[in-house]
């Protein structure tokens, strides 16, 4: 975690000091939260890890376009991301539960 952590600050010193020249409003958009959510949808696996970041990714990206054809309110991601998070760690959960009855 203090290596992730030090690279992560090392990519933010550079974006800042290298490509704006300045700290501008809106800098960091929570990459963190989705980060931590990323890593629950990945089933806290890291090779599941990537295919949770490409479907977090489309969900980012497809937001605007699902709003302008679609008439859908962008917001909707968070819905469906914050139901894939529930389903996944209520399945981590009862995996956990019945693995601690068994024994």
């Amino acid at each position: 975690m203090f290596f992730s952590g030090v690279l992560g600050g090392i990519a933010g010193a550079a974006e800042v000091m290298g490509v704006h020249y300045r700290l501008i409003e809106g800098f960091s958009e929570g990459f963190g939260f989705d980060a931590i959510a990323v890593a629950l949808i990945g089933g806290l696996n890291p090779l599941g890890v990537i295919p949770a970041a490409l479907f977090v990714g489309f969900l980012r990206s497809g937001a605007g376009f699902m709003q302008r054809n679609a008439g859908v309110p962008s917001a909707i991601i968070f819905v469906i991301q914050g139901l894939a998070i529930l389903f996944v760690v209520a399945s981590l959960a009862m995996r956990s539960k019945s693995k601690t009855a068994g024994a």
